[in-house]
Parts: C-alpha cells; sequence; structure tokens
C-alpha cells in the first residue's frame, strides 16, 4: 500500500470513528459463486446493492473490497463502477488505471490467496469523495457494479467457491433544514426580544392597576 493511500485511509477512518455528535454507517454486503458457469467467451458482470443507507453523509466514503477467487494472474481482472461511473480495473497488475489502493500498491489479486483456505482474501479499497457520496446516496442506495475478465474462473478443476465481500463505511448527520422552515421555529432578533420585553411588562402593569381599582370599588 502507498504511503498517500496509506494516510488518506487512516484519515478517512479517524475523521468516521472520531465523531461522537454523528452517526456512522457500516454497511456489509457479499456474494459467492459469482463465477461459476461463467465461460472465457464473455465478461461476467453483477451488481452489490447497498439499501436503506442515510442519504446525507458528512465525511468522505470508505469502500472496501475483498476477493476470494481466480484472480492471480493480470488477465483476471475486475472492472468497477458505482452507480455508472467508472472507478477503474484492480487486480491487473496495473495500479495507475484505477482509483483503489491495495497492499504495496502492486494491484495484484491472488488465486484464492491461499490454495484452499477459506479466509485468505486480497484486499484494496476506495475513498468516496463526500460530494460525489453525497451524489450516489440521494435514493439511500448505492450500486456497486462489478465486470470480471473472462479468464476469472476458468480452471478446469473443483475449487472452493469463489466470493466477494464488499464493506461501505461514512459518517451520517442530519440534513440541512430546508429553506422553508421545515418546522422549526427562528430565534427571535434582540430588538424583537426588546418589545417582546416591553409588552410584557405593560401588560403586567395593566393587570396590576385593573386589580387595585377594583379593590378600592369593592371597598
Amino acid at each position: 500500500m502507498g504511503k498517500l493511500g496509506l494516510f488518506l485511509a487512516l484519515a478517512v477512518l479517524l475523521t468516521v470513528t472520531s465523531r461522537s455528535d454523528a452517526r456512522m454507517v457500516h454497511q456489509h454486503e457479499s456474494v459467492t459463486g459469482f463465477a461459476d458457469g461463467t465461460t472465457p467467451s464473455s465478461p461476467n458482470s453483477f451488481t452489490i446493492e447497498f439499501d436503506n443507507l442515510p442519504t446525507f453523509a458528512e465525511s468522505d466514503g470508505l469502500l472496501s473490497l475483498w476477493t476470494f477467487g481466480d484472480f492471480g494472474a493480470n488477465d483476471e481482472w475486475i472492472d468497477v463502477s458505482i452507480e455508472g461511473t467508472y472507478f477503474g480495473r484492480i487486480w491487473d497488475g496495473n495500479p495507475g488505471n484505477d482509483s483503489f489502493n491495495s497492499f504495496w500498491n502492486m494491484d495484484v489479486g491472488s488465486t484464492y490467496a491461499v490454495p484452499f483456505f477459506p479466509f485468505g482474501e486480497s484486499s484494496t479499497y476506495l475513498i468516496l469523495n463526500v460530494d460525489l457520496l453525497n451524489t450516489f446516496l440521494a435514493d439511500g442506495i448505492l450500486e456497486l457494479t462489478l465486470t470480471l475478465s473472462p479468464s476469472v474462473n476458468d480452471n478446469f478443476f473443483p475449487l472452493p467457491p469463489e466470493r466477494i465481500n464488499s464493506s461501505l463505511k461514512y459518517v451520517s448527520g442530519t440534513p440541512p433544514v430546508s429553506s422553508d422552515g421545515g418546522g422549526t421555529v427562528a430565534a427571535p432578533e434582540p430588538s424583537s426580544l426588546a418589545i417582546l420585553g416591553m409588552g410584557s411588562l405593560c401588560c403586567g402593569i395593566g393587570a396590576f392597576l385593573r386589580r387595585r381599582k377594583a379593590a378600592q370599588t369593592e371597598a
């Protein structure tokens, strides 16, 4: 992982975890067995959907991917798009054609990471600018589209089911109050407070004089 990428990831994590006045969103989604049945004749595309998301982010977002499968060669890559926006190609050995950061910044995946070991995964992450993230979150859904190269899962012998785990993390706050007031009451200005105070004082004096006059009449 490059030093700049590591710094940015740590900055996002610190921002996400240090806010006590807002809510942290951390949602996981995964897909398993996605490459079964593919052939070398065409790529395989599918969508991972994060739904019911808070629609206002106060921080940059951190999207993490962990892959387990046939990704050990440079022609076994994944094209990544979010809501139609393309973020590049991972695991093709070219760190310059994507927006992701991976270990040692080599952009190289693994064939099942450790063969037949179910928890060995290759990992990478993407930092989403807060303004762009809020555009994606407008409908409460974030769609992650992954397109695998035809050579993924071109093995001719049984292997464990491949999988991709994904995680989205950001700090969510309350959206700004709309310009029509949104049911809130504006605080009075100092001059308004003075007028209100004078009115209350006059009402109090009037009530006192009426009670005094009524008492004198009864006497």
